[in-house]
């Protein structure tokens, strides 16, 4: 169990929960412009890195806005999640983001 586990224990979310609010508040974020926003380089390189296996439940427009966002920045589908979930864990952290989010 890696780090982002702990995290959502903390916020009492499963992290199949933190991942679809993580999703979605990453997604209505997109035309902020931030630099933060674009998957960085660091994980558009990994491969192969093991993680957690989770069964994320999105409908059909969500998955499609995933998709879509994912192939726009020419990156897995795994590591665009992936980064959404850091993205609106730092954006918490900082005060960014509210926890009405979660």
């Amino acid at each position: 169990k890696g780090p982002g586990y702990e995290r959502s224990r903390l916020l009492s979310l499963s992290p199949e929960e933190l991942l679809l609010r993580a999703a979605q508040y990453y997604l209505a974020d997109s035309d902020s412009g931030r630099a933060a926003y674009p998957v960085p380089r660091f994980l558009r390189a990994q491969s192969g890195a093991r993680g957690l296996d989770l069964a994320l439940e999105l409908d059909d427009v969500m998955w499609r806005r995933v998709e879509a966002e994912s192939e726009r920045q020419g990156v897995a589908v795994e590591r665009l999640l992936e980064h959404a979930a850091l993205y609106l864990l730092a954006d918490l952290d900082s005060g960014r983001a509210r926890r009405t989010w979660l």
